[in-house]
C-alpha cells in the first residue's frame, strides 16, 4: 500500500510542477495532494519534499496562512491573461489566414469558369 502511495504522491507532484509553467494547471491543490500521499507513504519522501526550498514553500504558505500567497495569485492571473490573450491573438491570425486563402481560391476558380475577353471577340 506505501508503494501505491508513493506513485501517486509522485504523480501529483509532476503535476503541480507542471502547473508551475502552465497556467491552466493548478500547482499548489496537486502539491498538497503530493505531500498527503507521501506523508502517508515515505517519511523520506515527505521530509525531502517540505524542506525543498522551492516546492516546500507552497506547502508551508497553505498551512500557515491558509491561502496562497498574494504574489503566488497575482503571478497566476496574469499568467492565465497572457495565456488568453495569446489564443485570441493566434485564432485571428489563423481567421485571416482561413479568409485570405478562402478568398484566392474563390478568384482561381472564377478567373478558370468565366472566358477570357480574347475569347470572347473572335
Amino acid at each position: 500500500m506505501k508503494l501505491f502511495y508513493i506513485i501517486l504522491g509522485s504523480t501529483a507532484l509532476a503535476l503541480g510542477m507542471l502547473g508551475i509553467f502552465l497556467p491552466l494547471l493548478p500547482t499548489t491543490p496537486f502539491l498538497l495532494l503530493s505531500a498527503w500521499f507521501y506523508c502517508k507513504g515515505s517519511d523520506r519522501l515527505y521530509g525531502w519534499l517540505m524542506s525543498h526550498p522551492y516546492l516546500g514553500s507552497y506547502i508551508r504558505n497553505y498551512r500557515e496562512k491558509r491561502a496562497i500567497t498574494l504574489q503566488s495569485k497575482a503571478t497566476a492571473v496574469s499568467l492565465m491573461f497572457v495565456t488568453i490573450l495569446i489564443c485570441i491573438l493566434s485564432a485571428r491570425c489563423a481567421a485571416t489566414k482561413t479568409s485570405a486563402s478562402s478568398v484566392s481560391e474563390k478568384q482561381a476558380k472564377s478567373a478558370v469558369q468565366q472566358p477570357s475577353c480574347t475569347a470572347k471577340h473572335r
